[in-house]
């Protein structure tokens, strides 16, 4: 069959048109009804494709190949079913027992009478179909948005009365039996939720109530089939077996309690156009409940490897980081060894700078040139010579190198004890040299004179200026020391 006939086919098979029109029986509506029907025209049945014999990746389990120790599925068109030949499965309860059919494409179904017993059995039974169960324990339920995790499983046992497997699809929370959402590997779709996307395909509004009915002729009986869905989620299936030609039953509204409200739809279902929406639909609109080594709906082992390669790109970023980290840390202290240099160098200077130039002393000590020279007059006696000091090596004077004057920093820094403003005193150093000037005549000895000696040690220094030290120097002479006490 030619491309374009099989799609102008499906076109006529899924565009049946719906019409408003009146209920032929007050028993085919719930009590409350708005008395209308939605029904939809026949549809035209498509044309015969032949018969291909293909595996269904999408149901069928598959045992997938790897590339690179990652599962994959190849999506060659012949080695997957086409809508047009695959097969579904329906599972209902009917009479308080589970019954099984296989729903064919003209609208009629084979009863299976046994269901698989192992998974060589459920690959040769089921085939490449999709199978949709609507039990008794398949519920599908609104619950409040908060219930999350443990709280929402809680919940979901106390409406089931045993362990759940669930999924939320547009507010909706679906759920059964832990065990049952798989038979030998054919994942289960819950035929409510799937009834539900039928109805809105079809124009209608579940969550503002609807009620499917609809009727699938299976061998010389008919089964009918009953389904609310609204707001708060979906009823129970009433699932009725008559003879083909007996008249349809009348629909249980107990089962509908908490569902339906006053006014609601009433949709009939072509089992045809059943079949076509549940074969060919996407997989997100005929969702499956989670299967077990899933998480997401992949496989747990591809999203271990997902998050192991996850991990390996962190961690080789984080190496990197690291990496680059170090350097930068290393580029940062080798720059901040060179600034302290620089500090360093700087400070040297600035201290040559002011042990050389008496403005640099005035500016250390806060206080005016013109009093640290009056300090130093008062200071001076004739044949003395006075040296003002800024803490450096006093370079030609008669300590240099060794003493105090010479052994460290001697000029006080502004708030340090001596210094101007702590108690009173300039802070800086006076240095009185007196020399050795008395001697008996050429050639001999000289010695300082006791007069002048006494005249510099004995004197009344400025206010905040004590007398230090007296130290002999190498020549005979006499150093006076005066600073801040």
């Amino acid at each position: 069959m030619s491309f374009f006939s099989r799609l102008t086919g499906r076109f006529r098979k899924d565009g049946a048109a719906l019409r408003i029109e009146p209920t032929g029986s007050p028993d085919d509506m719930a009590p409350g009804s708005a008395g209308q029907t939605i029904s939809s025209v026949p549809a035209i049945p498509p044309e015969p494709v032949p018969d291909i014999e293909v595996a269904d990746t999408e149901t069928a389990p598959v045992t997938p190949k790897k590339a690179f120790g990652i599962p994959t599925w190849a999506r060659s068109r012949k080695k997957g079913a086409t809508s047009a030949n695959r097969e579904v499965i329906i599972g209902l309860q009917v009479a308080g027992s589970e019954s099984w059919m296989r729903l064919n494409a003209d609208g009629h179904a084979e009863e299976l009478l046994d269901l698989p017993k192992s998974r060589e059995e459920a690959v040769e039974i089921f085939g490449s179909a999709r199978v949709f169960r609507g039990m008794d324990y398949d519920r599908g339920l609104r619950v409040p948005s908060k219930l999350r995790g443990k709280a929402l499983r809680n919940n979901l046992m106390r409406e089931l009365n045993d362990m759940p497997v669930w999924f939320k699809k547009e507010g909706i929370t679906w759920f059964t039996r832990k065990g049952s959402q798989s038979i030998f590997g054919y994942p289960i779709r819950p035929l409510a939720a799937a009834l539900g996307q039928f109805a809105k395909s079809r124009g209608s509004t579940p969550a503002a109530g609807v009620l499917l009915r609809g009727s699938i002729p299976v061998g010389t009986t008919m089964l009918w089939v009953f389904l609310a869905i609204g707001g708060n989620g979906v009823g129970t299936f009433q699932s009725i077996r008559t003879s083909a030609g007996g008249n349809r039953p009348t629909f249980n509204p107990q089962l509908a309690s908490g569902v339906l409200g006053n006014d609601f739809q009433t949709l009939d279902l072509d089992a045809a156009e059943l079949w076509s929406f549940l074969a060919s639909s996407p997989a997100a609109k005929v969702s499956t409940y989670p299967q077990r080594g899933e998480w997401l709906g992949k496989p747990k082992t591809l999203i271990g490897k997902i998050v192991a390669i996850g991990g390996l790109s962190a961690l080789a970023i984080g190496a990197g980081f690291w990496f680059w980290s170090e350097a930068t840390l290393h580029q940062a202290m080798a720059q901040a060894r060179r600034e302290t240099a620089r500090i360093a160098q700087f400070r040297t200077s600035r201290q040559a700078f002011f042990s050389t130039h008496i403005e640099g002393i005035a500016l250390l000590q806060e206080r005016p040139l013109g009093h640290l020279i009056q300090d130093a007059t008062s200071l001076w006696k004739p044949g003395t010579t006075v040296i003002m000091a800024d803490g450096m090596p006093l370079t030609g004077s008669s300590l240099a190198g060794s003493g105090p004057m010479g052994s460290g920093p001697l000029l006080a820094r502004p708030g340090a004890v001596g210094a101007l403003g702590a108690n009173g005193g300039s802070g800086a150093t006076f240095q009185i040299d007196i020399p050795a000037t008395k001697n008996l005549g050429p050639g001999q000895a000289s010695w300082v004179s006791q007069r002048l000696l006494h005249a510099v040690i004995s004197q009344t220094p400025p206010q905040g200026i004590v007398l230090q030290s007296v130290q002999k120097t190498g020549g005979n002479g006499y150093v006076a020391l005066f600073g801040g006490h």
